[in-house]
Order: C-alpha cells, then structure tokens, then sequence
C-alpha cells in the first residue's frame, strides 16, 4: 500500500507492507481482498522483516537515480492487479478501472 501527500518540499510517501504469517482460514466476510497464507514456508519473521527493509531502504536509494523504467520489467512479473479491477482512492474521489500495465514512467490504467 502507498499513501502519497504533497507538501511544500514536495511529497511524502508512506509504504505499507503486509505479511500473513500463518492465517490458515480467513472469514471472507472481514477479508475482502487477495491475501496468501505463508506457513507453508518455515522461515524466521524477524530475518524476513530485517531482509525486506534492507532491499526496501536499497532500492529507495537508487530509485532517484534510475527512476521507474529500472524496476518496470520485474514489476511486470509480480504484478497481481494486471488485467483486473481495481480502485484508486484520492481526497477527492474513488475511481474504478481496469488495469492494464505500467510503462517505464510508472503510468498505469
């Protein structure tokens, strides 16, 4: 999940990572949305949120001098909402699309 905010230096950006770790059955009434159930993989949590921030931190270093075009063709294989619905929540309004693909600008619907 990303929330952006404009402000006068430019804008904030906060990034939401979230994990189910062991969610062996969900209430499909509480959870509306995709989710995964990663215990089949035995792994260490805290070694897995020390890596993710790691790569995170790496990759928001570099963003500024390679820009969106260096991340666009991975994306592109991990991207889960490609040819699907999906809804942008602004300030202002809700808007319902269909999702096609991102360009190397990070252009998308």
């Amino acid at each position: 999940m990303l929330e952006t905010q404009a402000n006068r230096n430019g804008l904030d950006v906060v990034i939401g990572i979230g994990l189910n770790l062991g969610m062996a059955k969900v209430d499909e009434n509480i959870v509306t949305q995709a989710w995964a159930d990663l215990s089949q993989y035995h792994f260490n949590r805290n070694e897995l949120v020390c890596r993710l921030a790691y790569e995170l931190q790496k990759n928001l270093k570099i963003y500024p001098l390679v820009g969106f075009a260096h991340y666009a063709e991975r994306w592109q294989s991990f991207d889960l909402f490609r040819h699907k619905a999906v809804k942008l929540i602004t300030e202002a309004e809700e808007i319902t699309a269909f999702r096609k693909a991102l360009t190397s600008r990070a252009n998308s619907f």
